[in-house]
């Protein structure tokens, strides 16, 4: 809850922070990574961002909006073929 108390509050390092927390207490929770995402996508850190989305897309293969989102920074990066 405090990682996204602080995304809301675009204390985003802060956020990350928890959330990178969070991650070591619940590792198979897809929605963590996810949240790692977006806090990585809003300090610039990409490659964060894409390991992080790629684990909660590995935990969760049904969420079609992430994969989506997923496959969009792909391109972003050039990378077609895994896209």
């Amino acid at each position: 809850m405090a990682g996204q108390v602080h995304l809301q509050r675009e204390a985003y390092r802060k956020a990350l922070s928890a959330f990178e927390k969070a991650k070591e207490l619940d590792p198979a929770n897809s929605q963590i990574y996810r949240s790692v995402m977006e806090a990585a996508l809003h300090l610039g850190d990409t490659p964060k961002a894409m390991e992080n989305a790629r684990k909660a897309v590995e935990l969760d293969p049904d969420d079609y909006e992430l994969l989506r989102q997923l496959a969009v920074e792909l391109l972003r990066e050039n990378k077609g073929v895994e896209a």
